[in-house]
């Protein structure tokens, strides 16, 4: 069943079509409940990128909340979530399977699976603590207007890890202990000085997710007056 095919489109639907053929609880589902499963089957076989197939967790979180004990619901879910990088996500809903079915045909195949998304997430969360996990280019991202903003470069110069904001020739300090992300710098021009802080996360790889707190030092421009502050929130995404 976990075999890798050509794509992986394929290799999901082939997986959800050999459930819903195998499943002996569709018939005491509700109506409802089989609707969104399969409407859930048809946007994994549709699914183009990773994207997409929220849309076919969304579907399969409907039927699940219409039929919460369902296992076939569980399983597919658990599949898409993978897919769509949600590994822990995805376990929550394969170990909900198997408590639902323990006894199922498949179940030592999933609990195989279980046990290799469960290695990678390990490894994953090693990787990400490791002091160069910073290192590259990133894209800064304001979630609140759906921007992407000018790209941070994070270097290591004289033994320091340095972030360096791309077109502002500002190159700062940053203080990282494998998970928490902070630095400050002054943005300055003839009306206005301005103190940011970014204090964030690392929450995997490639995806850093935080706040933007600035404070106005000093202006000569009475919409911004000195003392004004603002918090925004912020991502940044490794290219």
């Amino acid at each position: 069943m976990f075999q890798i095919s050509k794509t992986v489109r394929n290799l999901i639907f082939s997986m959800l079509f050999w459930t819903l053929a195998a499943s002996p609880t569709v018939a005491q589902t509700p109506p409802e409940a089989e609707r969104h499963f399969n409407r859930g089957m048809a946007a994994v076989e549709m699914a183009k990128d990773v994207e997409d197939y929220e849309l076919a967790i969304e579907e399969f979180r409907k039927a699940q909340a219409l039929a919460p004990d369902w296992a076939d619901v569980y399983y597919n879910l658990g599949l898409v979530q993978e897919k769509a990088g949600k590994a822990e996500a995805a376990l929550a809903s394969l170990r909900r399977y198997l408590l639902l079915a323990p006894d199922a045909e498949d179940a030592a195949q999933v609990r195989q699976f279980i046990d290799r998304l469960e290695y990678r997430l390990e490894r994953a969360a090693v990787e990400v603590k490791r002091p160069d996990a910073l290192l590259g280019v990133w894209k800064r991202y304001i979630p609140d207007i759906g921007r992407l903003m000018e790209e941070h470069v994070f270097s290591v110069n004289s033994g320091r890890l340095t972030v360096s904001l791309t077109g502002w020739n500002v190159i700062v300090p940053v203080d990282f202990d494998g998970k928490n992300v902070r630095f400050k710098y002054m943005h300055m021009n003839p009306e206005t000085d301005v103190e940011y802080e970014f204090v964030g996360q690392l929450i995997s790889p490639t995806l850093i997710r935080g706040n933007y707190n600035s404070r106005v030092v000093r202006s000569t421009l009475p919409v911004m007056p000195a003392g004004r502050r603002g918090v925004a929130s912020m991502e940044y995404w490794k290219q």
